[in-house]
């Protein structure tokens, strides 16, 4: 049908929305950034060295510390205090290409949904880091979708108000581009702590269960359903048009700011290679390492390290092993 096209001349000539720090709400916020395995211990540390130097309360663990008992003493301190926590996985995600975003997989959950997009998007659009949204984990003997062990562990300690969500990364961002990983989930709590508390804990995608439609979705979320099938395109490709059990939909609008469309103002990074140096760290020797521990833990090759003897089989207790760092 003949029809008239109304465009605007400017689009795509504005300049892209600049977010600030100062303009991010942080003072009520708690971000526990969790090491699940070893591997993970770069993004962990840069993302949470990040965090802190843009003004962000965070605590940096591993799975060996007793997240609900820190939990515990900052509600003790607080009650009121919002807590969210990102768990890094380099286990689950193995020999995958993308990097999976996994958000709650109840949909009654506190809603970690507004975090996980922000870190798809920054993933994707800014960082170049191929990625895919999840609710929930894969049950390795089942197939099944079911609860992280993170969502377990606040379920059993009865904090349903503290959200959280896991990343699980693929092995290049374990590898080499820690950085862009860690960046990317810092630059989304930005962009999360620029939002209402409101829109902070949205339930904007949800996973799909039986007798679902995306009418209902539509109505329910005030959206058209033509929204919902173009912002889900992609996954209701692959299913030919058709709801999947399990998978997680994005059924309502989202906030600009967790979009690419607005870039955060980040003075963590830089893109002046001026302002990157090589520095010479070192490794004491502890009792039963072995070099391919050691290079595992600090993330570098085994082949990159220097070794006072010249050969790997011969280390001791005591020894100080070399390593460049870049900074």
């Amino acid at each position: 049908d003949s029809s008239i096209v109304y465009f605007d001349e400017k689009y795509g000539q504005n300049e892209q929305d600049i977010l600030k720090i100062e303009e991010c709400d942080f003072s009520n916020l708690t971000v526990i950034l969790r090491e699940s395995t070893s591997n993970t211990a770069g993004v962990v540390s840069v993302a949470n060295r990040e965090l802190t130097e843009m003004g962000a309360n965070t605590v940096a663990i591993s799975s060996d510390d007793d997240m609900i008992d820190i939990i515990s003493n900052i509600k003790q301190e607080d009650s009121d205090r919002e807590i969210i926590v990102i768990n890094v996985d380099g286990v689950s995600n193995k020999g995958s290409d993308d990097v999976v975003i996994m958000t709650n997989y109840s949909n009654s959950a506190k809603s970690a949904d507004a975090l996980a997009i922000g870190i798809l998007n920054a993933n994707e659009d800014i960082y170049g880091i191929s990625s895919d949204l999840r609710c929930g984990k894969k049950d390795l003997y089942s197939g099944k979708r079911t609860e992280t062990s993170v969502e377990v562990m606040l379920d059993e300690a009865g904090y349903n108000d503290v959200a959280c969500l896991t990343v699980a990364a693929n092995s290049s961002c374990l590898q080499g581009e820690t950085n862009n990983l860690a960046t990317s989930i810092a630059e989304s709590v930005v962009r999360f702590a620029s939002l209402s508390s409101e829109e902070r804990y949205a339930d904007i995608i949800r996973r799909v269960q039986f007798g679902d439609t995306i009418s209902e979705y539509a109505v329910e979320n005030n959206v058209s359903e033509s929204y919902i099938k173009d912002v889900n395109k992609e996954l209701l490709s692959y299913y030919n048009g058709n709801l999947q059990y399990d998978t997680a939909m994005i059924v309502t609008t989202i906030p600009k700011a967790l979009t690419s469309k607005v870039s955060v103002s980040n003075p963590t990074i830089t893109t002046n290679p001026n302002d990157i140096s090589t520095n010479v760290s070192y490794y004491e020797v502890k009792p039963n390492d072995t070099i391919s521990e050691i290079a595992e833990k600090l993330n570098v090759n085994a082949s990159d390290l220097v070794i006072p003897s010249g050969n790997a089989n011969l280390i001791k207790v005591g020894d100080k092993i070399g390593y460049e760092v870049t900074e």
